[in-house]
């Protein structure tokens, strides 16, 4: 039974309610980030997110940026764990490779409406990965940086050869060796199991830059090609066919990052990597911008390089996510032209927007790498539907090239290999 007391109370309790402030006790919840790294001043990651956060507090200084770190290779398994149990942060960055699985797995939310309230001209500029889309294209993240592979190699090593900077496959093995010398290696390029998506996606962008297709329209592996085949034999070569060679077996079993701590030693003279890595390989190697040039994947063709292969580190909205507006607001200030050259500045990143390319800093040595990556990803695009897991492409690829190098198979037999055991994965053989 209602009583007058109790309806009085009633009405007192619901205006009081009304009259809290309602969107400044949600804006006061921290937005969680899951990172691969945390704000600070120390590496180049850390100072890119310093920066967004001191940008963000200048214009929403109630909402705090809550920082979760995790080691990249487990950001992507742990959302999929987070999903199941409904425990997920505000925001999630994911590696372009990882987008399909979350995609289909419905773990992120789709930002189609979103971007689509945007202006065209602002839709138009900024950069988008065809792995943070669906079959339909629909977005479901958005880059905060973004990355175009190639050959960063030393530039004053060719000057003093006097050698150009390698268009084809046979000048980069013969730049090589007439640039080595002494403890310093023609290649630093590793085909490990435990670092794989440098030297994977350079064999896949080759054969692509041939004329290769390298999957099926199905999906499945279409590795036993004379292209591939020659890719095999040019880096077989490389390891066992020049005295001394240009990529010696040891650096060549080496794991990934282990094959960048080697260029930034001074101890190699190419290194195929992404453009992000080029402020890095500056700063680490205590050489000056000139001395270290970056350059397009070679194929047979001089005027042909092989298609950019761009990826990034992408900004997804978990679905349950407690804020997702909140989180999406984040996001397009993330993405900003004004932020986006900012991190090219301080960081190095490369900027997801094209608009940023007007700002000082791209005419500036410091800036002409990031310029050069961002025209070569816009007049060579790439055209490849990567599978749903691509590091077990990668995986197969290192693998099969361990094989031929340590002498267990030939090219083509390993290339079969290769074939039938990334079909049987692709199973869940």
């Amino acid at each position: 039974m209602i009583t007058r007391r109790s309806a009085v109370a009633r009405l007192g309790g619901l205006a009081a309610a009304s009259a809290l402030p309602r969107p400044a006790i949600a804006q006061a919840q921290p937005i969680e980030i899951w990172s691969f790294d945390t704000p600070g001043d120390g590496n180049l990651v850390s100072r890119s997110l310093a920066l967004v956060v001191e940008s963000w507090k200048a214009k929403s200084p109630s909402v705090e940026l809550k920082f979760n770190s995790m080691p990249w290779q487990q950001l992507s398994p742990t959302l999929l764990r987070a999903s199941r149990a409904r425990r997920v942060p505000d925001v999630v960055m994911l590696f372009s490779p990882d987008m399909p699985v979350h995609i289909e797995a419905r773990t992120i939310m789709p930002l189609g409406a979103r971007v689509a309230a945007w202006s065209q001209d602002k839709q138009a500029d900024i950069i988008k990965l065809k792995q943070s889309r669906n079959r339909e294209g629909v977005d479901y993240a958005l880059p905060w940086q973004v990355r175009t592979s190639g050959l960063v190699y030393r530039a004053d090593l060719l000057e003093k050869a006097k050698v150009a900077p390698p268009k084809t496959l046979a000048e980069w093995s013969d730049a090589a060796a007439a640039a080595q010398g002494g403890e310093t290696v023609g290649f630093a390029m590793g085909f490990n199991p435990a670092g794989a998506s440098i030297s994977g996606a350079w064999f896949i962008v080759t054969q692509l830059g041939l004329g290769a297709r390298v999957l099926k329209p199905d999906g499945s592996a279409d590795f036993q090609t004379d292209v591939a085949r020659q890719v095999v034999e040019w880096v077989a070569a490389q390891v066992k066919g020049r005295n001394p060679p240009t990529l010696p077996l040891d650096v060549a079993l080496q794991e990934q990052e282990k094959q960048h701590d080697l260029f930034a030693a001074r101890r190699a003279v190419f290194l195929p990597t992404s453009s992000d890595r080029h402020a890095r390989m500056v700063s680490q190697s205590g050489l000056p911008f000139e001395a270290i040039g970056m350059t397009a994947y070679p194929t047979n063709t001089a005027g042909k390089p092989a298609p950019a292969l761009v990826q990034g580190w992408n900004l997804a909205i978990p679905q349950g996510a407690r804020s997702p507006d909140l989180a999406w607001t984040l996001i397009d200030h993330w993405t900003s032209t004004e932020v986006q050259a900012q991190l090219a500045r301080v960081a190095g990143m490369g900027p997801v927007r094209r608009s940023a390319l007007s700002d000082p800093f791209f005419a500036e040595p410091k800036g002409q790498v990031i310029r050069w990556a961002t025209e070569y990803a816009a007049e060579h695009p790439m055209d490849f539907d990567f599978p749903t897991n691509a590091s077990v492409l990668y995986d197969t690829i290192v693998r099969m090239f361990g094989q031929v190098l340590n002498g267990t198979l030939q090219p083509a037999a390993a290339l079969a290999w290769a074939e039938t055991d990334f079909n049987q994965k692709r199973r869940g053989g």
